[in-house]
């Protein structure tokens, strides 16, 4: 996935504070946890209709995902596998329910809640089991764009982001599974 592709980069940008970290013995795992926790009180806030309290719990979220990855990385004798479920479960799970709170506080329509839910979900699918199955796929593309709702935070363009994601996620599943189809469509015939 792109995000994997990028990852070099982010470590680079992000290794002098990784390496004091580490050299704390700070756990990439509680580092998760710390994102989690300002992922609910980012949560905590949408329902509450405080959406400039919760975009800067959701940015500091963001910012301390960043930063799991490369310590886990850098650790040794860690379980990676529970590293990689936390990870995924924390990230993606309370995200999507800011949608709905969002909705919940009179910012976006249920409607537009559930078609992101839904279009991520596609993407996420047809994007995360080629990646675990060790299938061929594109990995050039993102199977993510759920960093795009920060700037809808900030603006009053929310509703039009959120559609502009929506259109960008079933477009991005519908390439990646075309190029999946095409990749083994011998397996098809």
């Amino acid at each position: 996935m792109l995000s994997y592709k990028l990852k070099s980069y982010t470590d680079k940008i992000f290794t002098p504070l990784i390496e004091y970290l580490y050299s704390k013995k700070v756990k990439s795992n509680t580092l998760t946890l710390i994102s989690f926790i300002f992922s609910l009180l980012a949560l905590i806030n949408f329902f509450r209709g405080m959406i400039l309290i919760g975009f800067v719990f959701a940015l500091l979220d963001y910012l301390l995902d960043l930063l799991d990855g490369p310590l886990s990385r850098r650790q040794e004798g860690m379980n990676k596998d529970f590293g990689f479920f936390w990870d995924f479960i924390t990230d993606h799970v309370t995200r999507n329910l800011w949608v709905f709170a969002l909705a919940y506080s009179n910012n976006i329509s249920y409607f537009l809640a559930s078609l992101s839910i839904l279009s991520y979900f596609i993407l996420l699918t047809i994007c995360y089991i080629p990646h675990l199955t060790k299938m061929k796929y594109l990995e050039w593309l993102p199977c993510w764009t759920g960093g795009i709702l920060l700037i809808g935070l900030i603006t009053p363009y929310l509703t039009e982001i959120l559609y502009f994601m929506v259109y960008l996620n079933l477009s991005l599943a519908l390439i990646h599974f075309s190029y999946i189809v095409y990749t083994y469509r011998k397996e098809l015939i």
